[in-house]
């Protein structure tokens, strides 16, 4: 492959070298005076080394004339050639007109006589000069035959060619005046040939067509690869190969005679925009080699592409004689790049990309050759620009290796369609048996899932009987699977409720919790709280001794007992949970929260919270020093609506933004909306949040109501624990049992007022204040066991009271 590459790169330059030979050949032909059809001779280059040109700063037009002898005048200087004379005498000739002047070879002076028809038949005469700078006289024999532009009206680097007038061969001298303004020294580039005007405009008409035909090449390609990128716009390497090909069109037309000869386009606006399509090359080639080996714009390419940028803004926008200073500067600027693009280019066909192996030779070939027209442009070293060629050469070749590259990924894709029913066969069983893999291990995962979602189910759900007090509970877990036609659920949330015993008679305990974690995580941690809270249950039934457990003192044991158990997973499993306890008797409300989301209370079509944020952290968590257990505490009225939820309720998707994102609800107060929407019934609740959003987790809600449709009795007044109730039972006043219990505290009698203590607390409940005096009361009493079960009761319910230092001291000396 890589040999066919190379033999290539030398096809095309044989083609190209032909295509010089063929044109060559071309040679014009003349018939003399005779009638008789020979061969003309070649032009003779007139500014060849070795000849002998005179010089000297200003023009006068007498200094052209045939009698002025420069070999004689101490005011004209020696310089060997008329091409870039001024660097040749060190730069000291001033700008403004400089004058040139030369002896014409023999064979010149010998085409002159035949001309003048003294030695037989003769051809007419043409010359073809150089490019000047901004404005050009030419004399020959002291007769004005070519000028380029004047002081005023600049043609800047524009070449004479012309046929010769009848001039006497005794005169054979040619004069040059050239003329520069701003300050910049007058300047000429290029030979200066006269011979016979067939010969002449044959060799620049054939030159001329060569030219066009290459810059034509340069076009095609370039358009070709355009329309390439446009329809595949992934491969850029296309595009910036087809810009930097017709900036190279651009350039080279530019430098040609035709552009010349277009009307109104004079030398200034031609060399600016030519400057600034030479300074887009090298950026461009930088470009499409990175794209092309890299797939990206390397760094040093796009450095160096705004520096060229810049270039081209001065030499379009600056004036003249400052935007000829660039390319001093450009010049300079591609010393570092180019050693640069052929390290890159070289280390990436060693490390054995393919297309850098392609373009390895003719990349090295092209910067060499950009390396000899720099130091030739600069008059450094003297030999003809190779450029054009090697530039030619590069473009085809270039073509060709990315031409070969689309040529593989087109192989690459008939291969791929002519196996495409063989491989989309072997796909589909490789995947048929993937699929079957995968149903294999869904339907084990889904015995696990089943499996779980049973040994859950008779830890939770309602097992409350009190007719008092009336339990709901509604779960909906995220995670939903069909196991044998059957369709289940599993998840994180855990609702259970229950009816114990206490010492102060029947109760309904309840829990809401959240374990971390969705489907087998969460399931996990809800199948240990659910076995954990349930076996504290069977043992409250069954132990006299638990039965006779303050509702305060047995919610802090269940807590503890519930930590103690998730601590020992270290923190890779927590539950967030509200627990509670509702007293049938007195409708005394005690409840725990830790890190779940606050309960609402639904009164009188109205819905508030219960209790401000939670301050215990969730099961699991290691407990601080900072932490303090808290039992929060009140009486429900008859037909209060107590509703606990799991954080999927505020967890709602309700729309989303500009980009995409889901836009989740953050505002805990939408609840309480949506539980007043819905009369505080869990049905309706649930349909008011599917109109509101979508969930996103699990999701549980725990109703409680107290005496809901029972005999409405005296209104209470507040929320807060208060005595002012009636007793359900007896219809004795909650107002007359506190007033005995404060009288017999007041007239000191202990056991009297111990007795009355307890008989309001089963019956009506009781404040922190009036718990507080029933502790004293039973120290004063003798009875210190049951002062300690009260100061307990009293430090969980108000742990950071201006009383707990007190309590603390009388339980540490007690």
């Amino acid at each position: 492959m890589w040999f066919a590459a190379q033999t290539r790169w030398i096809a095309l330059f044989v083609l190209c070298v032909l295509v010089n030979v063929v044109a060559s050949a071309c040679t014009a032909r003349a018939t003399d005076a005779t009638g008789t059809l020979t061969e003309l001779p070649e032009p003779v280059v007139v500014s060849s080394p070795g000849t002998i040109w005179y010089v000297r700063a200003g023009f006068d037009e007498r200094w052209a004339a045939a009698d002025v002898d420069p070999a004689r005048d101490s005011n004209w200087r020696v310089v060997p050639a008329a091409a870039d004379f001024y660097r040749q005498t060190d730069g000291r000739l001033p700008s403004g007109w400089v004058t040139l002047r030369t002896r014409l070879p023999d064979a010149v002076i010998g085409w002159l006589r035949n001309a003048a028809g003294r030695d037989g038949a003769g051809w007419p005469l043409a010359i073809r000069a150089g490019r000047s700078g901004d404005s050009a006289l030419y004399f020959l024999g002291g007769k004005l035959i070519g000028q380029l532009g004047t002081e005023t009206d600049s043609a800047y680097g524009f070449r004479l060619l012309t046929s010769l007038p009848d001039i006497p061969a005794e005169q054979p001298d040619l004069t040059i005046a050239l003329f520069s303004p701003d300050g910049r020294l007058s300047w000429h580039e290029g030979d200066v040939r006269i011979g016979p005007a067939d010969a002449i405009f044959a060799t620049s008409r054939h030159r001329e067509i060569i030219e066009l035909f290459v810059i034509g090449t340069y076009l095609v390609v370039g358009l070709y690869h355009l329309l390439l990128s446009l329809w595949r716009w992934s491969d850029r390497h296309n595009f910036y190969f087809g810009v930097f090909c017709i900036c190279v069109c651009l350039y080279w037309f530019l430098r040609t005679d035709t552009s010349q000869e277009w009307p109104g386009f004079t030398g200034p606006a031609r060399t600016r925009l030519e400057y600034a399509s030479l300074y887009s090359i090298g950026p461009l080639f930088m470009l499409a080699l990175s794209q092309l080996l890299f797939h990206r714009v390397d760094r040093v390419a796009f450095a160096y592409s705004a520096l060229c940028l810049g270039f081209m803004l001065v030499a379009l926008l600056a004036p003249f004689s400052v935007a000829l200073d660039t390319m001093s500067l450009w010049h300079a600027s591609v010393i570092p790049v180019i050693p640069y693009t052929i390290w890159f280019v070289l280390r990436e066909a060693r490390c054995g990309n393919l297309d850098a192996r392609y373009l390895a030779t003719g990349v090295v070939v092209q910067l060499l050759a950009a390396v000899h027209d720099i130091l030739a442009s600069r008059s450094i070293i003297m030999t003809p620009q190779i450029g054009r060629y090697t530039l030619l050469l590069f473009v085809l070749g270039m073509a060709a290796v990315l031409a070969n590259r689309f040529m593989r990924v087109h192989n690459e894709v008939e291969e791929l369609n002519a196996n495409l029913e063989q491989k989309v066969r072997k796909r589909t069983r490789e995947l048929e048996r993937s699929l079957g893999r995968v149903q294999t291990l869904k339907q084990k995962q889904d015995g696990d899932y089943f499996l779980t979602s049973l040994l859950l189910k008779p830890l939770s759900g309602n097992h409350n009987h009190l007719p008092a007090v009336e339990v709901q509970i509604y779960e909906r877990q995220f995670k939903r699977f069909i196991f044998r036609k059957r369709l289940m659920e599993l998840g994180g949330d855990f609702s259970t409720s229950h009816t114990i015993v206490l010492r102060n008679g029947p109760c309904t305990v309840f829990m809401n919790g959240d374990a971390m974690g969705k489907s087998m995580q969460g399931a996990g941690g809800a199948l240990v709280l659910g076995t954990v809270f349930k076996a504290i249950i069977q043992r409250t039934m069954r132990s006299p001794e638990e039965s006779e457990k303050y509702p305060e003192l047995w919610l802090r044991d269940t807590f503890e007992e519930l930590q103690s158990v998730f601590e020992s997973f270290d923190g890779s499993m927590l539950v967030s949970l509200v627990a509670g306890i509702i007293e049938e008797r007195s409708g005394m409300f005690y409840w725990i929260n830790a890190e779940h989301p606050r309960m609402v209370l639904y009164r009188d079509g109205r819905a508030e919270f219960l209790e401000p944020e939670p301050r215990i952290r969730k099961l699991g968590v290691y407990y601080f020093d900072d932490q303090t257990l808290r039992i929060r505490s009140c009486r429900l009225k008859e037909n209060d609506v107590v509703i606990s939820g799991s954080d999927g309720r505020d967890d709602l998707l309700i729309g989303f933004d500009a980009h995409g994102g889901r836009l989740i609800n953050e505002n805990e107060l939408e609840f309480l909306r949506r539980v007043e929407d819905g009369d505080g019934l869990l049905d309706r609740i649930t349909d008011a949040l599917a109109r509101h959003g979508r969930l996103t987790d699990d999701f549980s809600m725990v109703r409680i109501s107290y005496r809901e449709d029972f005999p409405v009795h005296k209104d209470d007044p507040g929320l807060e624990p208060s005595a002012h109730v009636t007793d359900p039972l007896t219809g004795q006043s909650g107002d007359r049992r506190l007033r005995e219990f404060q009288l017999a505290c007041e007239s000191r009698d202990w056991a009297t007022a111990v007795k009355l203590g307890h008989a309001l607390d089963q019956n009506c409940g009781l404040s922190e204040e009036s718990l507080y005096e029933l502790m004293l009361a039973a120290n004063h009493a003798g009875d210190a066991l049951t002062a300690r079960l009260h100061a307990w009761r009293y430090l969980l319910r108000v742990p950071e009271g201006p009383r707990a230092p007190e309590i603390l001291r009388f339980l540490s000396d007690a």
